[in-house]
């Protein structure tokens, strides 16, 4: 799995770049006899600008799935391909829109993408259904938490995020556990191991 490329000069949705990837190597995560490398392999290093071949050995992988975003006319258009390594060809593509404003429809039609198209090209089937979000505001949310890192900067801020997300939304289970792993963490460092001494 491949960060998404942004082709929008606007960073504004630049966080899309790693969410994307995110959902689609979670939606991967679940097809039967696939194994998804940690999405925290590809995510630290830039392999936008490298050989297919070069991206595969980094990420010890045979096929690399990627894809890219823009918005066009108040649509957000969204490209996902798959490229086997060894030969360097292309298994498969798609090309979705969905409304511009509206992250859930995004979701829906690359969900759509994968389910049907992405995950039968790799030769597998899911196990089960992912959850659907309900609330815009709540998934852009979820999204955005997803990128930010776990150092105490940015871990009360993605938590922020995820409370809202959870109050908005509360039957999207991705940002409870997600939500989980921050308090986790946030936990963690303001913890002091004490050991006893004998």
């Amino acid at each position: 799995m491949l960060p998404f490329q942004n082709g929008d000069s606007d960073a504004t949705f630049d966080f899309l770049r790693m969410a994307l990837a995110g959902e689609t190597a979670t939606t991967l995560s679940r097809a039967q006899g696939i194994a998804v490398r940690p999405f925290s392999t590809t995510a630290t290093s830039d392999l936008a600008h490298v050989s297919v071949q070069q991206a595969g050995a980094a990420t010890h992988a045979n096929t690399l799935v990627t894809g890219g975003f823009r918005t066009v006319q108040e649509q957000r258009q969204v490209t996902l391909e798959a490229i086997d390594v060894d030969s360097n060809t292309l298994l498969w593509r798609a090309a979705i829109e969905a409304p511009a404003q509206s992250m859930i429809a995004t979701h829906v039609q690359v969900a759509l993408a994968i389910r049907g198209g992405l995950v039968p090209a790799l030769g597998s089937s899911l196990v089960d259904a992912m959850p659907e979000p309900r609330s815009d505001e709540a998934y852009e949310l979820y999204l955005r938490s997803s990128v930010l890192p776990y150092d105490p900067g940015s871990n009360p801020q993605a938590t922020a995020m995820l409370q809202r997300a959870t109050d908005l939304d509360p039957e999207y289970a991705p940002a409870w556990l997600s939500l989980a792993r921050r308090y986790y963490r946030g936990a963690g460092r303001g913890c002091t191991i004490v050991r006893p001494t004998f």
